[in-house]
């Protein structure tokens, strides 16, 4: 039986639960997952299938380490293929004898042929006015404005979940691209809850779970 999601939707369980348990069929316009980059389980992303519209989007995000069987995994499961965007920020350590890895990749599906796409929404600045009338162009797959939350960054949150934190620009520009009245957005792996706190500041529904209680708990006061 699918129980209805309440007034606030932040589950502390296991997202297969979750999304078995409190996601009505044909109901979820977006997806953003990031997950954990080694070894993933991806089993939730063949149970949200059912739950997706279908005109639905997913956005996973992950590394190096697995974006190729995420990407493989994705596609046996049905799921449509249609950028793999390179996030990019220059921050942090450098090793002596390799190539700095400062890039992590998200992965964005659809499930059908169709899906909602707002460019202006999310149009950036033209550096050069070629034969163009507009000032604006559409990002490519290849995003380095936007910086990570690092350990001096306003965005910090409390505790060491502040480690896995992403920025709040990063999910607005997921976001607006698809953002249509009475979207419902999900993150079955929300952390301290950047997808949702921006899924409420652009007045969309909003759903997520975290298997860490303190997680959970940080989520629901940012939301709070």
């Amino acid at each position: 039986m699918v129980k209805l999601i309440p007034k606030s939707p932040v589950f502390q369980m296991d997202c297969k639960q979750f999304v078995e348990h409190h996601l009505k069929d044909n109901s979820v316009d977006l997806v953003y997952a990031d997950i954990l980059f080694d070894n993933p389980d991806l089993t939730w992303l063949d149970l949200i299938k059912p739950k997706m519209k279908l005109d639905g989007v997913v956005y996973i995000h992950t590394d190096q380490r697995s974006v190729l069987y995420v990407l493989n995994t994705a596609e046996q499961f049905g799921y449509q293929h249609q950028s793999w965007i390179i996030w990019g920020y220059n921050w942090g350590g450098r090793p002596r004898n390799k190539w700095p890895a400062k890039h992590e990749d998200i992965l964005f599906f659809s499930v059908g042929n169709t899906w909602q796409w707002n460019p202006k929404a999310i149009g950036i600045p033209k550096a050069t006015m070629i034969r163009s009338t507009k000032d604006w162009q559409v990002p490519t797959d290849v995003w380095t404005d936007i910086g990570i939350v690092h350990t001096m960054s306003r965005e910090k949150d409390e505790g060491e979940h502040r480690v896995w934190q992403k920025p709040v620009k990063l999910l607005e520009r997921i976001l607006k691209a698809h953002w249509r009245k009475n979207i419902l957005v999900v993150d079955p792996f929300c952390g301290t809850g950047t997808t949702l706190v921006v899924a409420k500041q652009l007045g969309c529904q909003y759903a997520g779970c975290d298997i860490d209680s303190e997680a959970v708990r940080i989520t629901r006061k940012r939301l709070s």
